[in-house]
């Protein structure tokens, strides 16, 4: 049997007498199929599927699975760290160990980084084969995936993230097994919670002053080559440097982090280190003066059919990566579609790895599947069909927002693609912090090409029908992400990230919000004069959309960050300390009733299909059930995993299941009634406050009014505490940076800022914030170009975009297929 044969729903087709198809009606169909059964799964039923909503969560559960598993363990991850943190002074390494030693079969598939990113991934591989060791079996097998994008395949990775267990139990989520995930819903800053040690005590974005023991870390690199497992034949004592840091490992020691390429500061040494030169360095966060980055996070364990085409997903990378021990595919299961929750998962894989994949089956199984044609970007089209599905509400966290945005606009050059030439961007690219981006612009392909990806344009479609709609009905979108990508706030890539977020969201001349500004304009013109051409609003070439307020946006979107603070030391030594929760969370939720979790950001790298592989699950339950969304006396359709795994994200990141003084329980009605415009407005209220009271406290975090304007006219530097003034003096002298500072006090990316406290007064008014949700700063960076001139395929993507601005007649036609509903 076929696996695109498998029994599914199906509407039969009426046909009139001549053999001409009636106009059908059925129920809306929200599975993903196209090509030729060219996408990865078809849906499946009777999965129990659990939402994790923390590390914490999804690693407990883990390692009650992994401690019960009799046969085989299947591992994926762009990163999987042998040291990390799984439960308090518990390494990953300490539960596979134990699992190896009843004989469970182990294979571990991390991504085969390559420089400048640092992943640990030779040094896992060392570590975790010596198991095979240990137990005198070879029962540990790690593989390297390198990535196979269909272009410029050395820009992009292997970003699934799975656990498979005796084909009977997966994990799936935006969770890595690796530093820093490990958390709760408290959001804990303190860096030495819970036995974190080493990079466990992880915060990429601020310069680590701290000091580990050398004593308690080990240098993998030790364990491999003639020297390493060198033994003098003349000691009966002497030990090789292989058997000493093996015997460090079982007595607790942890992982060294290396110098990155190139000097500098660390930052949690993943980003910029090189894999060639490993050199151990004996640093971490000084718990005493900084704070660790706290994760927001989801993940889901699948019981069921599911489990199937998740194995499966493994079984095909780990063949293709020519391994001594080909991996059998999963046996086909035949169950009742209609039962308990269905799943369908989906994939991002270019062409290029599907070939890889299929040259690796037996002839036998190749037959069961269809020869590869196409790539695969099934992720995508999951996400815009379910937004345009939508009919209450949508809730979106994801690590990145970076979609088609039309033009550049909102400062000075974007029309001419000028590089910076002033401000943080160019002393950035003086001082060297765009190290490498020559050599990324001389990759083929288009460098300055933009994004095309069409999540903003599907969601900005989805609010145009509520606010043309003649009869208003509440719609609305939360958009939760973090203030900016993980990273020093100076370094080049971070700073060109920010850029293009805010290009999506705020500034492009097709931005989410200037698109809904676009869609009011257009309102406003109809109802003045329905005869008028109100579709000239939707033009490139208009502009009369920026007299609407931006304010009036937040009728049908809400933009958040999440950050938490803590107080420590006391007297002489008492200090403040903030840092942003980092979402890294790629999660669409649509009127409780869709959900869509797994390793996919919302950038072309992820969804494009031709670029990084993904992996990702549709789930939709059929145990449903009625509620009033909108706090109208109306109950809607919603079904029990969707509403399940939205009610605990949003119970936590209101502070409600932390508890105490942390909770924001007047957002407790908000919970049960996402679609309500009493909701967001009381979410936006919250986040408001928040906003003010992190701002008062501290004068360096991203914010929209520079610190340095009284009257709050000015925007905020993508840097807190530049100083534009100061920058103008420079340039009118014309003095270099190094003559004259522009920013004469430091941020966090600079060791000297954590010498001495950085809080204001108005911290101990801290204590008034509820919840860890903020206000994305809409305007922080207006004015401002930190375009780093990187190859843009390792922000957006590489092909020409497709958006189409031919003309404005045809940019109007193209836009507006749904727009009248409810107008005429």
């Amino acid at each position: 049997m076929s696996y695109y044969d498998r029994p599914e729903r199906t509407l039969n087709q009426i046909l009139t007498t001549s053999g001409e198809a009636y106009q059908a009606t059925g129920t809306e169909n929200i599975w993903i199929g196209y090509g030729a059964s060219q996408q990865f799964g078809i849906p499946t039923g009777n999965n129990d599927v659990m939402p994790l909503s923390s590390g914490e969560m999804y690693f407990g559960e883990l390692v009650k699975e992994i401690a019960t598993a009799s046969e085989e363990i299947y591992i994926a991850g762009w990163q999987v760290n042998w040291d990390a943190l799984v439960a308090p002074s518990k390494r990953l390494f300490d539960v596979l160990l134990e699992a190896a030693k009843r004989g469970v079969k182990i294979y571990v598939m991390p991504w085969d980084d390559s420089p400048p990113v640092q992943t640990y991934d030779d040094q896992t591989k060392a570590v975790l084969e010596m198991i095979n060791e240990i137990v005198g079996k070879k029962l540990v097998q790690v593989r390297l995936a390198a990535a196979h994008a269909d272009k410029d395949a050395s820009f992009f990775s292997h970003h699934q993230k799975q656990v498979v267990i005796d084909r009977k139990i997966a994990f799936i989520g935006g969770m890595d097994l690796a530093y820093g995930r490990y958390d709760d819903a408290t959001y804990n800053l303190h860096a030495d919670a819970k036995d974190r040690y080493a990079m466990n005590r992880y915060n990429g974005c601020v310069s680590w002053t701290g000091t580990v023991d050398a004593k308690r870390l080990i240098d993998p690199d030790n364990m491999s080559g003639l020297v390493d497992n060198y033994k003098n034949p003349f000691s009966k004592t002497s030990k090789t440097n292989a058997k000493i840091t093996q015997e460090a490992i079982l007595a607790g020691a942890w992982q060294t982090p290396y110098e990155p390429q190139g000097g500098g500061s660390v930052g949690g040494s993943m980003l910029g280190a090189s894999a060639e030169t490993n050199t151990p360095m004996y640093i971490t966060l000084d718990a005493a003066t900084q704070p660790r980055m706290p994760w927001q996070d989801v993940h889901c364990k699948i019981a069921g059919a599911a489990v199937v085409d998740l194995a499966r997903n493994f079984v095909l990378r780990w063949n293709s990566t020519k391994p001594a021990t080909k991996l059998p595919m999963p046996e086909l299961l035949v169950c009742p579609i209609e039962n308990k929750c269905l799943v369908q998962v989906l994939r991002s894989a270019p062409l290029a790895m599907r070939m890889e994949e299929y040259l690796a089956m037996s002839v036998n199984d190749q037959k069961k599947y269809p020869a590869p044609n196409i790539k695969q970007n099934d992720i995508v089209q999951a996400m815009i069909s379910t937004i345009g599905k939508a009919q209450h509400f949508i809730y979106i966290e994801n690590q990145f927002f970076v979609s088609n945005f039309g033009r550049l606009a909102g400062y000075d050059g974007a029309l001419t693609k000028d590089d910076p030439t002033e401000g943080p961007g160019a002393k950035v690219m003086a001082d060297g912090g765009g190290f490498g981006r020559t050599m990324t612009r001389a990759m083929p392909s288009d460098s300055t090409a933009l994004p095309h990806n069409g999540i903003v344009e599907a969601l900005a479609e989805r609010i145009d029908r509520a606010v043309l709609n003649s009869k208003p009905t509440p719609f609305h979108v939360y958009i939760v992400l973090p203030v900016h990508s993980e990273g020093l706030l100076n370094d080049g890539a971070i700073m060109a990230q920010v850029h293009f977020t805010m290009q999506s969201l705020v500034f492009g001349t097709q931005s989410l919000l200037n698109r809904i500004r676009r869609s009011l304009r257009a309102r406003q013109l109809y109802k003045a004069d329905n005869k008028c051409n109100w579709k000239i609003a939707y033009q490139e070439s208009d502009k009369s959309y920026e007299d609407i307020d931006i304010e009036e946006c937040f009728e049908f979107v809400t933009l958040l960050n999440l950050r938490n603070w803590a107080k420590l030391g006391s007297g002489k030594n008492e200090r403040y300390l903030t840092e942003q929760i980092y979402i890294h969370s790629k999660l669409l939720i649509v009127d409780d009733r869709y959900a869509i979790l797994g390793s996919a950001n919302i950038n072309d790298r992820s969804l494009d299909g031709g670029r990084d592989s993904e992996i990702a699950v549709l789930v939709v339950d059929t145990d449903t059930d009625t509620r009033d969304l909108k706090q109208n006396g109306k109950a809607v359709p919603v079904r029990r995993f969707a509403r399940d795994l939205r009610k605990q994200v949003w119970r936590k990141i209101f502070g409600i299941t932390a508890g105490g003084d942390k909770a924001a329980n007047e957002l407790k009605d908000a919970v049960l009634h996402p679609g309500a415009p009493a909701s967001w407005k009381a979410i936006q209220k919250r986040a408001a406050q928040n906003t003010e009271l992190y701002e008062a406290a501290f004068d360096w975090i991203p914010r929209n009014a520079d610190i340095n304007d009284d009257a709050r006219k000015l925007p905020s530097p993508i840097w807190p505490r530049w100083e534009t003034v100061r920058e103008k003096f420079r340039i009118k002298n014309k003095l270099s940076y190094k003559e004259y500072n522009p920013m004469p006090r430091p941020m966090p990316f600079d060791a000297d800022f954590w010498k001495q406290p950085q809080h204001k007064p108005a911290a101990v008014q801290l204590t008034a914030v509820k919840g860890f949700i903020t206000l994305l700063p809409i305007r922080w960076t207006e004015g401002e170009n930190n375009k780093i001139p990187f190859h843009n395929a390792l922000l957006t993507q590489i092909d020409k975009s497709p958006l189409k601005v031919e003309s404005d007649t045809q940019m109007a036609e193209t836009t507006r297929s749904t727009a009248t509903e409810g107008l005429v």
